[in-house]
């Protein structure tokens, strides 16, 4: 929130340039840390779950990963959207979850080891 309200009173050209490529370095590693915690979200907890803890993440990344983009195709062709719009819409639908919802499950959401399973393997399915 604070980084958008200086961008927009000081201008996106307002940090000095060593601040600005160190903030940059500190950012880029957000996503590859994201993924390594889901891989080590994963190690030991999947086996845990009983299957009918994985009916719930099984159901929401199918609507996720082939119903959505089905979904997103048949919506832009009913809008008279041309082969080429309803194509992007069916690839835009199909563009995996970010893995940084893991990371703000794990972090707002307590220390759940079923909830915390529940999640990466939904992650990593779709």
């Amino acid at each position: 929130f604070w980084g958008s309200c200086f961008n927009f009173a000081f201008g996106p050209d307002a940090l000095p340039g060593p601040l600005d490529a160190f903030l940059e370095t500190i950012g880029a590693g957000f996503t590859p840390g994201a993924l390594f915690f889901t891989g080590l979200s994963l190690v030991g907890k999947v086996g845990r779950l009983a299957p009918d803890d994985l009916l719930v993440p099984s159901i929401l990344s199918f609507a996720k990963c082939v119903a959505l983009p089905v979904l997103i195709y048949v919506a832009v062709g009913f809008f008279g959207g041309n082969a080429l719009e309803r194509g992007f819409g069916f690839v835009y639908g199909a563009i995996p979850t970010a893995p940084s919802v893991l990371v703000y499950t794990h972090e707002y959401l307590g220390h759940d080891a079923k909830l915390a399973a529940k999640t990466s393997v939904a992650l990593v399915v779709c």
